[in-house]
């Protein structure tokens, strides 16, 4: 029999376990160690072929690890080249917005799709993950945000050729029933303001920075109800940013600091009513004596509008705890009323008096038309019997109809 080279292995038959032995050495490519390996079989047949599929796998493997060295980015996984994209587009996302898609892929992506590489992530790897959610209690909208998100993320890989197609692009989100938001009444808005006004549904307080705040969130609430700006827009506003009875939106919070407006259609100005102009000239006085009298911070054009009684910004959070909820409650407001509540409120009154489409859509900073249609346009009561009414006054002066109503 021909002599093996050495490291080539040996074959041999252990007399006391009557088992056919390939001994050898080899490199763990992994940790660069020399191990020494026994496979064993009942005969010379299966051994042979238990030490040729153990060789094809070792040659797979290094051929794999050779891939790998040559095209590390085709081999990152899902959670990988997330936390990649999220790093390299940090800078151009808003804070809000790249808090919440880091939250997405730790919270829904990463723990199902996470260790999925790449190149192997299939259509049917995400439509599971997507019904998965759905049946899980996740509501449609989340769904179909956390699909979002995920396709975003991989247009970009496709982008930095990591990949070829994006197999979001082959799953559906769950169908979204399209839901109109709450509007109030005229007497539900008075009775809001007036709530607001008293403040009766608060504990009795002397402390004069709390009864600042109360003040503060009232003529907050009375500008938010006349003029539609968002949430982030309004208590970002400056007293520079009041000029010749309008409101100039340029800035937003984002999160508990001061950013850019939503889209660049939000940068615009807002005329506000008499009404609103009035209150904020009595907000004014009441704001600069406070700061005279207690100094917290200088009283100037640069100063919040809407502050809290230190001249920082309001925290929503402590605005809806402390003031929001408890006037809703008090008020007896319908169940799912928001602070958004009052913008689609504004909306609704001046398509309902019919003050063109685009100049609402222009008021409130949709990016279209068709966003202010789409959102509040089916809110409007009483469009088409008005419609009705008008068309058939139009029908009634053809000659045909007059004819038929003379010889009844």
């Amino acid at each position: 029999m021909k002599r093996r080279r050495n490291g080539e292995g040996s074959y041999y038959r252990n007399n006391k376990s009557g088992l056919y032995v390939y001994s050898f050495s080899y490199t763990d490519p992994l940790t660069g160690v020399t191990k020494r390996k026994n496979i064993t079989a009942l005969t010379q047949q299966k051994l042979d072929e238990k030490v040729n599929e153990w060789k094809r796998k070792q040659e797979a493997d290094r051929e794999k690890r050779q891939k790998e060295a040559e095209h590390p980015s085709e081999q990152m996984n899902v959670e990988e080249w997330g936390e990649q994209f999220l790093d390299l587009f940090k800078d151009t996302l808003k804070v809000k917005t790249y808090k919440g898609y880091k939250g997405i892929f730790k919270k829904h992506i990463n723990p199902v799709l996470g260790k999925i590489r790449l190149n192997e992530l299939t259509p049917v790897h995400i439509q599971k993950m997507i019904n998965n959610l759905y049946h899980d209690g996740l509501s449609p909208e989340t769904v179909a945000t956390v699909r979002r998100v995920l396709s975003i993320c991989l247009n970009k890989a496709i982008a930095f050729k990591i990949l070829q197609t994006n197999p979001v692009n082959f799953t559906k989100a769950p169908r979204i029933e399209q839901k109109n938001p709450i509007v109030l009444t005229k007497e539900q808005i008075l009775v809001l303001l007036d709530a607001a006004d008293k403040c009766d549904f608060l504990p009795t307080t002397s402390d004069e920075s709390q009864l600042f705040l109360r003040r503060c969130y009232f003529y907050a609430l009375a500008v938010a109800i006349d003029s539609g700006a968002r949430y982030g827009e309004l208590f970002a506003l400056r007293w520079r940013d009041l000029k010749d009875g309008k409101l100039y939106i340029s800035r937003a919070l984002e999160g508990n600091k001061i950013g850019t407006p939503k889209t660049p259609t939000s940068y615009r100005s807002i005329t506000l009513s008499k009404g609103a102009l009035k209150l904020l000239e009595e907000w004014k006085v009441y704001q600069s004596a406070y700061c005279d009298k207690w100094g917290f911070w200088e009283f100037s054009d640069n100063s919040l509008i809407f502050c809290s009684s230190w001249g920082t910004l309001v925290y929503p959070q402590n605005l809806a705890k402390r003031w929001w909820k408890p006037l809703l409650k008090a008020t007896k407001m319908p169940h799912g009323v928001h602070w958004h509540s009052l913008r689609a409120t504004m909306a609704t009154q001046l398509l309902q008096a019919g003050v063109p489409v685009k100049v609402v859509s222009e008021r409130l900073g949709h990016s279209k038309i068709s966003v202010t249609l789409t959102r509040y346009a089916g809110l409007i009561h009483g469009i088409e019997e008005q419609s009705a009414v008008i068309m058939g006054n139009i029908l009634e002066e053809l000659p045909t109809l007059k004819l038929n109503a003379k010889k009844e």
